[in-house]
């Protein structure tokens, strides 16, 4: 929210479509996180991905065509590729996908919330992305939240 909005509730400084965008991402995630532990019951997890890895590139190819492109295949574009698609996608979402059976899709889910502190701590260091005192106030929320969730409960 703070991030989102800067510490001024009559604002939103993303837009539209960012927002629609993370809107969409955090359907998606809820998905990924439960439907997972329901398959990785029945069926290995490479397997999964592989199918996941399967139909995602088919539907790629039918919705945005990517032979009617100017695009150039080289060995380095080729190597570009071979790496997003290693070390981008696969092996993260793998690992990521035992994880969830490890600990679960509700811990994994909270272990989640530090992706959005990450990314703009990455921003900030890497980018030089300005930071404002609420974007610090949202960074200790988020902290202080996952410590909040992943305390130990009574009985």
């Amino acid at each position: 929210f703070l991030f989102v909005t800067q510490g001024k509730i009559g604002q939103i400084v993303i837009t539209k479509l960012a927002m629609v965008f993370g809107l969409i991402a955090a359907i998606g995630s809820v998905n990924y996180n439960l439907s997972s532990n329901s398959l990785q019951r029945k069926f290995n997890t490479k397997i999964i991905m592989a199918w996941a890895m399967v139909i995602a590139g088919i539907l790629f190819t039918i919705f945005f065509r990517p032979f009617n492109s100017n695009f150039r295949l080289t060995f380095i574009t080729t190597l570009g590729i071979i790496y997003v698609v290693l070390f981008g996608t696969l092996i993260p979402f793998l690992f990521y996908l035992i994880g969830v059976n490890l600990i679960g899709p509700e811990k994994a889910s909270i272990l989640c919330l530090l992706e959005p502190v990450v990314a703009t701590l990455i921003a900030v260091i890497f980018l030089g992305e300005g930071f404002l005192v609420v974007d610090y106030i949202g960074i200790a929320s988020v902290i202080v939240a996952l410590f909040l969730l992943n305390r130990p409960e009574e009985r």
